[in-house]
């Protein structure tokens, strides 16, 4: 069986013939006509390639939006309402004291919602929001108002409110106790200063003590 070289060889000794004799001038590499499989590979051939790892580009920031959002601001506070009557006291009425108060409130035909109840001390710091000052006992109205004057029955302003100073219940009881003419006549004192009050505003008694 004739082997590759064999072949080789012979289409060698061919080609150098021609060449002698001018026939061909064909040059032949010898390593051109061995088969692809037989040829030596290069150790760069040989190694195997890694495989390419895409490029992958950092992400974008997102563009920030413009403008700014503003803080919501609080809502403002709404002033107190005014009631029509703020009594001033040298201290909170109790017992019969508290009683007579009550009744003298409910004549006047006042509530909750048109009148308040302050002790003088507290009146002082923060001023009452009312249309009328009855203040019940001088020795609240020097708490109330100090360095001001007044008499029992007459009208003066505090703050520009106008003010009137009366009887207090729990001095006069103290006094003269529940029953007698001491007691009678301090309450007509009162009830005329109530009366007065009503006045001022435009109103009307809801009904006569005698």
């Amino acid at each position: 069986m004739t082997t590759l070289d064999e072949i080789l060889g012979a289409f060698e000794e061919a080609l150098e013939l021609e060449r002698e004799l001018g026939t061909r001038t064909v040059e032949c590499d010898r390593a051109l006509l061995m088969p692809a499989v037989l040829q030596p590979c290069s150790p760069e051939t040989t190694k195997p390639r890694s495989p390419e790892i895409p490029k992958t580009e950092p992400p974008k920031p997102e563009p920030q939006r413009s403008g700014s959002v503003e803080p919501s601001k609080p809502e403002a506070a709404q002033p107190p309402e005014t009631k029509d009557f703020a009594f001033i006291v040298d201290r909170r009425p109790e017992g019969e004291a508290a009683e007579m108060m009550r009744n003298m409130l409910r004549a006047m035909g006042c509530s909750n919602r048109d009148s308040m109840v302050k002790e003088a001390a507290a009146a002082a710091t923060e001023r009452p929001h009312a249309r009328v000052y009855i203040v019940l006992g001088r020795e609240a109205f020097q708490v109330f108002a100090p360095g001001q004057r007044a008499a029992l029955g007459m009208w003066t302003k505090v703050a520009d409110v106008p003010a009137v100073v009366t009887y207090s219940p729990a001095k006069i009881l103290a006094c003269f106790g529940s029953v007698g003419e001491g007691i009678t006549k301090a309450k007509r004192q009162i009830w005329n200063d109530l009366k007065s009050a009503l006045a001022i505003l435009g109103r009307a008694p809801v009904t006569v003590k005698r």
